[in-house]
C-alpha cells in the first residue's frame, strides 16, 4: 500500500509539474523538493525501516554526492544574487531526496515501470493539451508548439522519453500503445530540434544493442508520426491548425485501428495512407529545413556557442560558484556581445557557475557513472531498459542544453541516478510494502 502512495505522488509530482511550467520557477521547484520529502518519509526516511531497500551507496558514490552538497553550500558565501541563491540549497536537496529515494527503491522494479507508464500518457497529453489550448497560450518565437512548458525543445525531450517509455508496452501488444508511440514520436519530430533527433537516433541505437526486440513494431507508427508532423508542423508555425488537426486525427485514428484489430491488411493500407499524405503535405521544406542546416553555422547553434564561450569565462571567475541561478544574474555583465538568454544552454555549466566547479564536476561525475551503468541493459527487464535509457537520453541532451532547469526533468534525473545503482528485478508498481 504504501508503494501506490509513493506513485501516486511521483504521479501527481511530474503530471501537474508538467502543466505548472514544467516546474521551472525557483519556487515551482522549491514545491517540488517539499513532496520529495513527503515521499521520503512515507518510503520510511533515510534511516528508518519501510520501502524495500535497494543496494547501499558506494564510497565513490558517497564522496561525489557529500561533495555535491559541500559545493551547494559553499556557494552561499557570495552568492551574486542573494534571493535566488537561498533556493539553491533548497533545490538542491530536492534533488538529493529524489537520489536516495530511487536507491531506496532500486531493487524492486517497480518505480522503473511507473516511469516508463508517466512518460508514454505524459507526452501525448502535453503534446495535444498544448494543440487544443495554442490559442491561449503564448507563441514561441521560433513558431514551434511549446505547449505548458514554454520551450518546443522541452516537449520533444518529453516525446523522448515518452517514446522509450511507450516500448515496453508496444512489446507486450496492447492495443493502443502503437497510439502512444505515435503521438510522442510526433511530439519528438514538431520539436524541431536537431539536438533532440540525434540523441533519439543514439537512444535507438542503444536499444537495438541491448534489445532490439523493443523495436520491433516500432517503425510504423513513426511513420505515421512523420506524415502527421509535415502536417502539424506549418500549421502550428502559421498558428492555424485547420485542415492540418482533421488530418492528423485521421491518421491517429489510422494508428488506432492498425494497433487494436491487428490485421495485415488494415496495416498495410494504414501504411500506404500515411506514405500518400506524407508526400501531399506541406510541411517539407520546414522538417528539411531544420533538419538540413549545418551543425555551429546555423543561427541558433553560433548562438549557443557564444553562451557557452561566455558562460565558461564566467564561470572562471566564480570558481566557488555564484548562487543558484547565477548565469541569470550575471550574463548581461559576461555577455561578449549585446544578447540577452535566460539559460547558458548546458546542465554541467549551468551548475558550475550556481556550485562552483566541484559542483559541476559531481554532476558529471554522477551523470558518467550513470551513463557507464547503461552498459549492462542487455540484461535487464524491458521495463527497467526502457525507464533508465529514457533518462540517460534526457542526461546526454542536457549536456547542450536547459533541460534541467525544469524540476519537470532534474528531478527524475536524479531519481534514476539512484535507480541506476540497485538490482534489475522487475515487480508490478503497487506490489510490496
Amino acid at each position: 500500500m504504501r508503494n501506490r502512495w509513493i506513485g501516486c505522488g511521483l504521479v501527481a509530482l511530474f503530471g501537474a509539474g508538467a502543466f505548472w511550467d514544467g516546474l521551472y520557477s525557483p519556487a515551482q521547484q522549491v514545491a517540488g523538493t517539499a513532496l520529495m520529502a513527503v515521499l521520503v518519509v512515507l518510503a520510511g526516511g533515510a534511516f528508518g525501516g519501510g520501502g524495500e531497500a535497494g543496494a547501499g551507496l558506494t564510497w565513490w558514490e558517497a564522496v561525489w554526492l557529500a561533495l555535491f552538497g559541500g559545493a551547494v553550500l559553499v556557494s552561499l558565501g557570495s552568492p551574486v544574487a542573494a534571493g535566488s541563491a537561498a533556493h539553491g540549497p533548497v533545490v538542491a536537496a530536492g534533488w538529493l531526496l529524489a537520489y536516495w529515494l530511487g536507491r531506496r527503491f532500486a531493487a524492486a522494479g517497480w518505480m522503473e515501470q511507473l516511469l516508463c507508464w508517466l512518460w508514454a500518457v505524459l507526452g501525448p497529453v502535453i503534446l495535444f493539451g498544448g494543440l487544443a489550448a495554442m490559442s491561449y497560450l503564448p507563441p514561441h518565437h521560433s513558431g514551434r508548439l511549446a505547449s505548458f512548458l514554454g520551450y518546443p525543445i522541452a516537449v520533444g525531450v518529453l516525446g523522448l522519453l515518452g517514446l522509450a517509455g511507450s516500448l515496453p508496452l508496444l512489446q507486450e501488444g496492447r492495443k493502443w500503445a502503437p497510439v502512444l508511440v505515435w503521438a510522442n514520436g510526433l511530439a519528438v519530430l514538431l520539436s524541431g530540434s536537431r539536438g533532440v533527433w540525434a540523441v533519439g537516433l543514439v537512444l535507438a541505437g542503444y536499444f537495438f544493442w541491448a534489445d532490439r526486440r523493443l523495436l520491433r513494431s516500432v517503425w510504423w507508427p513513426l511513420v505515421a508520426a512523420l506524415a502527421g508532423a509535415l502536417w502539424v508542423g506549418p500549421a502550428v508555425a502559421q498558428r492555424t491548425l485547420f485542415p492540418a488537426i482533421f488530418i492528423l486525427l485521421a491518421i491517429g485514428l489510422t494508428v488506432l485501428a492498425a494497433g487494436w484489430f491487428q490485421r495485415r491488411w488494415v496495416l498495410v493500407g494504414g501504411v500506404v495512407a500515411w506514405l500518400a499524405g506524407a508526400a501531399l503535405a506541406p510541411g517539407w521544406g520546414w522538417l528539411l529545413g531544420r533538419a538540413a542546416a549545418l551543425p555551429l553555422t546555423e543561427g541558433s547553434s553560433v548562438e549557443r556557442m557564444t553562451f557557452l564561450a561566455d558562460g565558461f569565462r564566467l564561470a572562471g571567475a566564480w570558481p566557488w560558484g555564484a548562487g543558484y541561478r547565477a548565469w541569470t544574474a550575471l550574463q548581461l555583465q559576461g555577455a561578449s556581445y549585446a544578447y540577452y538568454s535566460a539559460e547558458v544552454h548546458s546542465a554541467a555549466l549551468d551548475l558550475a557557475l550556481a556550485f562552483g566547479w566541484v559542483g559541476g564536476a559531481a554532476f558529471l561525475a554522477l551523470l558518467a557513472r550513470f551513463g557507464l551503468g547503461l552498459r549492462g541493459g542487455w540484461a535487464w527487464s524491458p521495463w527497467r531498459l526502457a525507464g533508465l535509457a529514457g533518462l540517460g537520453a534526457l542526461g546526454l541532451h542536457a549536456l547542450l542544453d536547459w533541460d534541467l532547469s525544469y524540476g519537470l526533468f532534474a528531478l527524475p534525473l536524479w531519481l534514476g541516478f539512484g535507480l541506476a545503482g540497485g538490482g534489475a528485478q522487475r515487480r508490478p508498481w503497487g506490489q510490496g510494502a
